[in-house]
């Protein structure tokens, strides 16, 4: 692994920007002797559509707006003398979309350092999951209409009790924000365009719907249904911790 440097570039152009100078350096004596790689990083989304079936995959920058030149050299972070030479970087420049050098000479990134990059934005594919957000107004507000109109002591307190728990109910947020706290597997979860979204890896995809086959379910699960079995394979993996 050689040492590198981080070349800023507009974003959602740094695949472009990579080709086109995979392209030129290859064909440039000066750039085949510096240069070792261009590397750029990415990640692959696919949504769980409503047919049960994952859609097409998306790729992003898993760091927007940079690529990284790979030197055919090693040094080390505090190095002062590492550089990319005047005309290679003029030839560089040259690609549409570079921006300028972010790492100047004397900030290179080390090998070591570099290659703990590499490991850290080599993440695997997600899988999105979006659900519509939850709604208990209407149900909170015929439970409180059946509490004023009961008869007895008993449908009084039954209508009470079902006030209290709808109102205690978390959002698929809320439980996945506790849950993923206490596990080590990366799962988010925010709210888009009116819709509880999460988004995880596909192998804990791949593992949840294991375990549904394994229960006897061989169905394509809508997002509604695969949220369930997404706590609950993340209620197991807190127990097994």
């Amino acid at each position: 692994m050689g040492a590198a440097f981080a070349i800023q570039v507009f974003t959602g152009r740094e695949c472009n920007v990579k080709k086109m100078l995979d392209w030129t350096i290859q064909r440039n004596e000066l750039g085949k002797n510096w240069i070792k790689e261009i590397h750029t990083f990415t990640q692959g989304t696919q949504k769980l559509l409503e047919s049960g079936k994952l859609g097409k995959r998306v790729e992003k920058a898993s760091l927007p707006g940079y690529i990284f030149i790979e030197m055919n050299y090693r040094q080390d972070d505090n190095n002062t003398s590492a550089y990319i030479p005047a005309e290679l970087w003029h030839l560089i420049q040259s690609i549409p979309g570079v921006l300028r050098q972010f790492t100047k000479a004397g900030q290179i990134i080390g090998a070591d350092s570099f290659e703990s990059l590499i490991g850290r934005l080599l993440g695997e594919d997600s899988i999105e999951v979006a659900v519509e957000i939850s709604n208990n107004d209407a149900q909170v507000a015929t439970a409180n209409h059946a509490f004023n109109v009961a008869c007895s002591p008993e449908l009084k307190h039954e209508a009470e009790n079902m006030i209290v728990q709808l109102e205690s109910e978390q959002t698929i947020s809320e439980q996945i924000d506790e849950i993923t706290s206490k596990v080590t597997v990366r799962v988010q979860a925010f709210i888009k365009h009116q819709k509880e979204v999460i988004r995880f890896p596909i192998s804990l995809f791949e593992q949840t719907l294991n375990s549904s086959t394994a229960n006897g379910s061989s169905k394509q699960l809508q997002p509604r249904d695969f949220i369930p079995l997404l706590l609950k394979k993340l209620h197991t993996e807190v127990m097994l911790s």
